[in-house]
């Protein structure tokens, strides 16, 4: 985006017929750039990969529920067993699909469809990949090699963490928590 778009930008709004949205990835490294900003026209905001409650009001969780859920953290009592059950299969499908609003938006029109999902991950993954030339400059090609290997090397086990032992300890912990309950 060239930084005069941006300059511009003002005197659209200014004319009160148009809001104006600028996006893009190189949007807040080029606004360093821009001789002429647009003081008291511009409110940049960081967008992030939707949260697990996020995801949660997404599929349709009532906002009842995630009070619920949170009064329960607060006072250190166990949430009931259903939506216990409920939050942790919704939780799995957050793992699954992750917070990329596409994705998700995917997985609650494509009727459960994972494979449209995973689709909409791999064009956002290769999006990236393209994205990455961009700012790594000379270094694009050892970048994008850590992009590539990165999910690799969080699938390694590691020293410290047992896979077995964890679900054991897992398993414990919610049966004592639901027992108490």
């Amino acid at each position: 985006m060239a930084p005069e778009v941006v300059a511009l930008s003002k005197y659209l709004v200014q004319d009160g017929r148009f809001d104006v949205v600028l996006s893009g990835s190189m949007l807040g490294s080029k606004l360093r750039w821009i001789r002429s900003m647009p003081v008291g026209y511009l409110r940049i905001l960081d967008m992030f990969p939707l949260s697990f409650e996020e995801f949660c009001w997404a599929q349709g969780v009532p906002d009842t529920i995630l009070s619920q859920v949170r009064t329960c953290y607060e006072e250190k009592i166990p949430v009931d067993a259903p939506v216990h059950d409920a939050l942790i299969q919704l939780f799995r499908r957050y793992l699954v699909i992750g917070g990329m609003p596409a994705a998700v938006q995917k997985s609650i029109t494509g009727k459960r469809d994972l494979g449209a999902v995973r689709e909409v991950q791999t064009d956002l993954a290769r999006l990236y990949r393209e994205d990455i030339a961009k700012y790594a400059g000379t270094r694009s090609p050892q970048v994008k090699a850590i992009f590539k290997r990165y999910p690799l090397s969080l699938a390694r086990r590691t020293n410290g963490f047992n896979s077995r032992r964890w679900r054991k300890r897992r398993s414990t912990i919610v049966s004592r928590t639901i027992s108490h309950g």
